[in-house]
């Protein structure tokens, strides 16, 4: 009887399927815990790489500040709040020289698993490194073409014109009073009708007051662009060349490498006359050569900036009018880069009858001609004191920048 039951027993097939289940279940626990958490771990891997890229391309795109600084915080302000991801290490190098800039970005860290857990792998560790390479510039000469005409001598902000407004007003004739009943927000007008000889200019009586014109506001923002370019780390490649123009163009600096002969160029800079941008532009057509492409001195690449309100001709010339953009257009084919700073106009006043006269009818058609002159990404509008000079800035940047930064993994 035992022998038969023992023998029933090992032919009893019927409860294999448990016991096979009940083995193969911890090393089908694992397989799915592994999936599942390395799911989790490419997803985290990917955001912190993100995090990474953008620090390397901040610390290289920078021009001013700690670049390790800037990569460390680049990196922890893209990181995600997931409670299970922990970075461990986070390092980053710079390199710098003529030939560019490379910041390399690099953090190491580890991830809690979740269902691996269950046999013996309660983390997953993450690495991953971004380099980000900006090239040295090349050779490149940019050439400032400044609206010298008087409408650049307007008060730069609201406050500067309400102030230079009033005190101006008892200086005004009886005539001049009629068409501006609250007084004058050009500083470049001179003596007004039947003012008292010896009394100060409108330009003096800025000046004298602390009162910031637009055109002694670009004078100050292209101080601060040679501070930029002189901290360049090849800044002997890079040159600055100025122009003026009203109803004439003229060169006031052939392109120079030396900062300090741009600031005494800028220095003696004054406004005058109207504005005749069709003679301007031909004359920087005929004489600013050929643009390179940036290999050596003898063939840089060409940036002509225009800073200006965009307005053309004056109360003795025929009426006021847009940018004719056929003119920039031919630059452009020829292979310049062309930038545009556009200083847009401050409406004076609603009974300013300089303002009502000359600029009102036709100021929405200034921004959309000026833009149309810029090549693409180079187009800058700005109105008061800081925003002039932050686009000053920026387009250097830009320009700097432009297709010279690399990022790779």
């Amino acid at each position: 009887m035992i022998a038969a039951f023992f023998r029933r027993f090992t032919r009893d097939r019927r409860a294999n399927a448990a016991v096979i289940f009940a083995i193969a279940l911890v090393p089908l626990t694992g397989t799915v815990g592994a999936a599942v958490d390395f799911s989790r771990r490419g997803s985290a891997n990917a955001k912190l790489q993100a995090a990474a890229d953008a620090a390397a391309l901040a610390a290289v795109s920078t021009q001013r500040g700690n670049r390790r600084e800037i990569a460390t915080t680049t990196f922890n302000s893209n990181v995600s709040t997931d409670s299970t991801v922990r970075i461990t290490d986070l390092s980053t190098t710079v390199s710098e020289g003529e030939s560019g800039v490379t910041v390399t970005v690099s953090y190491r860290g580890e991830m809690q698993t979740s269902i691996s857990a269950a046999i013996g792998f309660s983390t997953i560790n993450l690495s991953g490194t971004a380099t980000a390479t900006r090239g040295g510039v090349g050779f490149v000469d940019f050439n400032f073409v400044l609206d010298t005409s008087s409408s650049m001598e307007i008060a730069a902000d609201q406050q500067g014109l309400r102030q230079l407004m009033a005190l101006t007003l008892p200086m005004l004739g009886t005539s001049d009073r009629n068409y501006e009943p609250e007084g004058c927000a050009f500083a470049c007008h001179g003596l007004a009708v039947d003012q008292v000889p010896g009394t100060p200019t409108f330009a003096q009586v800025a000046r004298n007051n602390n009162i910031p014109v637009r055109f002694d506001i670009i004078k100050s923002a292209l101080n601060d662009v040679a501070s930029i370019i002189q901290r360049e780390p090849n800044s002997s490649r890079i040159r600055v060349g100025l122009y003026s123009f009203d109803t004439l163009a003229r060169q006031i600096l052939a392109p120079s490498a030396s900062m300090s002969a741009v600031r005494t160029a800028l220095a003696s800079l004054s406004t005058d006359c109207e504005t005749n941008n069709h003679a301007v532009l031909q004359w920087i057509n005929q004489n600013l050569g050929a643009p390179g492409r940036g290999t050596s001195a003898a063939d840089p690449r060409k940036v002509i900036i225009f800073a200006t309100d965009g307005v053309l001709g004056g109360r003795n010339n025929d009426g006021h009018n847009p940018w004719n953009v056929a003119d920039c257009n031919a630059l452009k084919q020829r292979g310049f880069s062309v930038a545009v700073i556009h200083t847009t106009y401050i409406e004076f006043s609603a009974q300013s009858g300089s303002y009502n006269s000359w600029i009102r009818p036709m100021v929405a058609n200034v921004a959309p001609a000026m833009r149309a002159c810029a090549s693409d990404g180079l187009y800058f509008e700005a109105a008061y004191t800081a925003q002039i000079r932050q686009a000053f800035s920026d387009m250097v940047r830009t320009v700097l920048n432009q297709s010279t930064t690399r990022l790779s993994r």
